[in-house]
């Protein structure tokens, strides 16, 4: 049986939850093992770290220390749309003119070709070749 990505959110008050984000994923190593990455915001910016490969591969102790905040995201990638490449690492970290936005997700956009048409006739810029 094929497995689909893996997604851990973790958020606690009082600590950093990167660590945690990195034993959750590395728990859900099988349903992904394409790439892997954390975001991890302390409510006034998202930080972001994505590689390709392996959660032991991905993260060194150096980027989890990196990762501060108490609300964060992580990802292991089964890519089902898109190529293997680092800009299909998820989540995705995007930025507007007043805000931040990570996201990060499971499965496939039925009709994510009409909706990229669409957005890119509105100017909206894709960095990725997936439906996320």
């Amino acid at each position: 049986m094929k497995e689909a990505c893996g997604i851990v959110g973790v958020y606690a008050r009082d600590e950093d939850v990167a660590r945690s984000i990195f034993f959750g994923l590395y728990a859900l190593q099988h349903r992904g093992q394409e790439s892997a990455g954390i975001s991890a915001s302390d409510g006034r910016r998202i930080r972001l770290h994505t590689e390709m490969g392996l959660v032991s591969q991905a993260f060194e102790e150096n980027d989890l220390s990196h990762l501060s905040g108490h609300i964060g995201i992580g990802h292991t990638r089964y890519s089902t749309t898109g190529s293997s490449n680092i800009n299909n690492a998820q989540p995705i970290l995007s930025k507007g003119t007043s805000t931040e936005i990570s996201l990060a997700h499971n499965g496939n956009v039925i009709n994510a070709v009409d909706l990229r048409e669409e957005l890119l006739d509105w100017g909206i810029q894709f960095q990725s070749s997936g439906d996320s």
